[in-house]
């Protein structure tokens, strides 16, 4: 049966990017509706870790949009009417040998330049962050601006925090067409018989945002990127603060890294991640795969991901591990988002493409999108992340 609504803005995506956009809308006052395929968490939200850190970041807009967020996740903390459990505890990233202790030495340097918060350490000093990392290592990179949240409770709190303010988050509402008259948004028709009035759209559908794009002929090039994780039994507070290694922070400066690197794990681009959650399982991962929507745990990805962990953090080896999963990031050709308006389509908005700092930059995205849809600009200019640069 065909059911007619009316709202000023459909956000399609229910993850944490379009939950957060929806969220902060409500809080202005906006009529919402968020369409959400699924159900809660079922897509890449719910299926990554939780690590949130800026000396990774490239420095620059993307390094400061990460600084931005975080201060919004202090607010968010107190103002969600769930607990998302958002900790700056610092974070540690590893080096393996002293050559990538050298290129890590011009990479701590510029993002200095640039006012972020970071030192390199060496063996002894990382070790007070963490005990157990291998005494074979060149010491480590810290900085204090790092922590981590829970993803699953964070999306959780943007849904209710939407309903808090009187909105509507529709789930297993599929989104068939997207209704444009002389080039501007009318309305968004589902597969359940559901239509929806509106003159704004935004299309926040993650790894399937193309298929929304093709709707209104916007050209979205975003590809999944599998990434696989391990999970251990619950242990007593082990990891002080979250890990990464260096690893991929120095292959992007010099390639030259990867020459006695195993092939399998150049292949499926498998990276440290360490991070203990608040139930007190410890979180392991994981591989960058280009593999399509194949969301499938494989035996090469748990077997690489626990001998690389056990490279760096050997006296892990000693734990169970109780499951693993995997999830898909999206993944643009530069590696930047896909943030703003098109001036193809009046009322079409694109949000999408963070790949690995979705949940990192969540809050931002939400807040800025939020900003454009309202005044028609954006606190911080996001000019550079268009979706026009690819159309």
């Amino acid at each position: 049966m065909e059911k007619v609504l009316k709202s000023e803005v459909v956000v399609i995506g229910g993850g944490v990017i379009g939950s957060s956009i929806a969220y902060y809308l409500s809080k202005q006052g906006v009529s919402v509706i968020l369409l959400e395929k699924r159900g809660i968490c079922l897509g890449t939200s719910g299926a990554c870790d939780g690590l949130c850190f800026v000396q990774t970041k490239k420095p620059g807009i993307i390094s400061k949009l990460a600084l931005e967020s975080f201060k919004e996740f202090e607010k968010l903390s107190k103002s969600l009417p769930h607990p998302i459990y958002y900790q700056r505890k610092g974070g540690l990233v590893l080096i393996e040998n002293e050559f990538e202790r050298k290129i890590m030495e011009e990479f701590v340097s510029r993002q200095r330049e640039h006012g972020i918060d970071i030192r390199l350490i060496d063996l002894e000093e990382a070790k007070k962050y963490c005990p157990l990392i291998s005494d074979d290592l060149a010491g480590a990179t810290y900085s204090p601006l790092d922590g981590q949240v829970d993803p699953i409770h964070l999306n959780i709190a943007f849904l209710e925090g939407i309903r808090m303010f009187g909105n509507e988050v529709i789930f297993r509402s599929e989104v068939e067409k997207i209704v444009v008259e002389n080039k501007s948004i009318k309305e968004v028709k589902t597969k359940n018989g559901l239509r929806v009035k509106t003159d704004i759209v935004v299309n926040a559908a993650g790894v399937e945002s193309p298929l929304i794009g093709k709707m209104v002929g916007i050209n979205i090039p975003v590809k999944p990127k599998r990434g696989q994780l391990l999970v251990t039994e619950k242990l007593p507070p082990l990891i002080k603060v979250p890990i990464l290694n260096a690893k991929y922070i120095c292959v992007k400066l010099n390639p030259e890294v990867l020459k006695d690197m195993d092939e399998k794990m150049k292949r499926m681009g498998v990276g440290l991640v360490v991070e203990q959650t608040e139930a007190g399982t410890i979180l392991i991962g994981s591989t960058r795969e280009y593999v399509g929507f194949n969301k499938n745990v494989t035996f090469d990805g748990m077997k690489l991901m626990a001998r690389n962990l056990l490279r760096y953090l050997p006296k892990l080896g000693t734990f169970n591990i109780i499951r693993a999963f995997a999830g898909l990031r999206p993944s643009t050709p530069d590696g930047y988002p896909i943030l703003g308006p098109t001036k193809k389509i009046e009322g079409f908005i694109v949000a999408t493409g963070h790949e690995g700092d979705g949940i990192a930059l969540s809050p931002i995205t939400g807040k800025l999108i939020s900003e454009i849809i309202i005044r028609g600009k954006s606190s911080i200019p996001i000019d550079l992340f268009s979706p026009d640069r690819f159309n």
